[in-house]
C-alpha cells in the first residue's frame, strides 16, 4: 500500500489542487492505494503547510485574517454575517474585581446558570476548559449529538451575550477541545478546509471584545538561579493574581481529591515555573463540586461543578460505571482586590453557587 512518504511534494501540491476543485478524497485514495481518511489528514496538513510558507514569505501571519473568514465562519454555524457584534461593556479602572468561574460547558450552557452570571455582573468570567463536547466524535453512546458547527454556534451565542454586560472573558482548554479539533480537521467539508487553520476556541471568540484564548509561556528556573525562557507552554490554566483555575486531567473518587492532586501538581512546579503559592485553586473536569480549606483556612481549594447540559455526561450512567459521582450544577465567584498592584483574593467572597 502506497503512504504518504512515498509521494514527492509535486504529487502532493496536484493531489490537494484535485481535491480543492473538488475531486472526492474517496477518489483520490482509490487511485493512490492510500486510505481515505489517512489522505485527506494528509492533505489538510499539506495545505497548512504551503499556505504557512507563503505568509512566511510575506512577513504575514499563517492564519491569515479572520475578517477574511467571516462570512465562511458565520455560514458554518448559521449566523447572519450582516448582524453586528455586540458592544462589549467598557471595563473601568478600580482597586477591585468580582470574578465567576464556568467549569466544563461542553458544548451548550445551562441556561440557568447563564442567567444567574448575567445578575452576578462579573468583571471577569473564566471558562475553565471542556467548552466544547464534541458529541460527534465520542466514543460513547450519548441521548444529545451536536455537530460541531451547532457548538460552535452555542458558544459563539454566549460568549457575544456575556460581552454585553462582562468586559473580560478568558477560555482555557480541556481534554474535549482537543477531541473537537481531531474531529473538525478530520471530517470538515473542503470548502471550509480556511478554518483549520484556527483552533475551535479561536473561532468562537475572534472578532468578539474582552475575549481571550489563554496562552501561559513559562519560564523554567535552574537550582543555580539561570532561568531557561520559554520552556513550556499550556492552555489549561489561568493565573489571577494569587488564584488559579485549571482543567488537570486528573480525576480522583472522593469529595475535593482531584482538586488536592491538582494542588500537589502546583506545589511540585511552582518554584520553577514561577507560580504563585495559590490562596485559591479551582479544578474542572470532575463535573462535582466540593470545598476544602488549607493551611489554617488561608487556602482554599474548589471543585467547580458543571456549567453545561447534563446528556453531555450519558455515559456516567449507560455502562455501570459507578465510580462517577452525581454531577453538581454551579460555578463559583469570588472578589479580588489590588494590593501594592497585586491582585489578592478576598477568601471570606468565595463562594460555590448551586443552581
Amino acid at each position: 500500500m502506497i503512504t504518504w512518504k512515498d509521494i514527492d511534494n509535486a504529487q502532493r501540491t496536484k493531489l490537494l489542487k484535485r481535491y480543492l476543485d473538488g475531486v472526492p478524497a474517496e477518489v483520490l485514495a482509490d487511485e493512490t492505494g492510500m486510505r481515505e481518511i489517512t489522505l485527506r489528514r494528509r492533505l489538510q496538513e499539506w495545505r497548512y503547510i504551503i499556505e504557512e510558507k507563503k505568509h512566511r514569505a510575506k512577513g504575514s501571519s499563517p492564519k491569515g485574517e479572520f475578517e477574511e473568514h467571516w462570512k465562511l465562519f458565520c455560514k458554518l454555524i448559521g449566523r447572519d454575517p450582516t448582524r453586528p457584534i455586540p458592544k462589549t461593556k467598557v471595563a473601568v479602572e478600580k482597586d477591585s474585581r468580582k470574578v465567576v468561574v464556568l467549569c466544563d460547558i461542553h458544548g451548550k450552557p445551562y441556561m440557568p446558570i447563564q442567567e444567574a452570571i448575567r445578575d452576578e455582573q462579573p468583571d471577569i468570567i473564566v471558562y475553565d476548559g471542556d467548552i466544547f463536547d464534541a458529541y460527534a466524535y465520542s466514543k460513547y453512546a450519548q441521548k444529545m449529538i451536536l455537530p460541531i458547527e451547532d457548538e460552535l454556534a452555542h458558544i459563539r451565542a454566549m460568549l457575544e451575550y456575556n460581552s454585553q454586560f462582562c468586559p473580560r472573558q478568558l477560555l482555557t482548554r480541556g481534554n474535549h477541545e482537543d477531541r473537537a479539533f481531531k474531529y473538525f480537521t478530520a471530517r470538515v467539508d473542503t470548502e471550509f478546509l480556511p478554518l483549520i487553520k484556527w483552533n475551535l476556541l479561536e473561532l468562537a471568540a475572534e472578532g468578539v471584545g474582552g475575549v481571550e484564548v489563554v496562552e501561559n509561556r513559562f519560564r523554567y528556573l535552574l537550582p543555580g538561579g539561570e532561568a531557561i525562557e520559554d520552556a513550556f507552554e499550556n492552555c489549561w490554566i489561568i493565573i489571577l493574581g494569587d488564584a488559579i483555575a485549571g482543567h488537570a486531567n486528573v480525576a480522583r473518587k472522593g469529595d475535593t481529591r482531584s482538586v488536592a492532586i491538582f494542588m500537589e501538581w502546583v506545589d511540585k512546579w511552582r518554584l520553577q515555573l514561577g507560580m504563585p503559592d495559590p490562596s485559591l485553586l479551582i479544578q474542572a473536569h470532575v463535573h462535582g463540586a466540593g470545598i476544602s480549606y488549607g493551611k489554617g483556612g488561608h487556602q482554599i481549594l474548589i471543585e467547580g461543578g458543571f456549567a453545561g447540559n447534563l446528556h453531555a455526561l450519558d455515559y456516567s450512567m449507560d455502562y455501570g460505571h459507578v465510580g462517577w459521582r452525581p454531577t453538581v450544577f454551579g460555578y463559583t465567584t469570588f472578589i479580588q482586590k489590588q494590593v501594592k498592584k497585586e491582585w489578592k483574593t478576598d477568601l471570606t467572597s468565595v463562594r460555590f453557587n448551586l443552581v
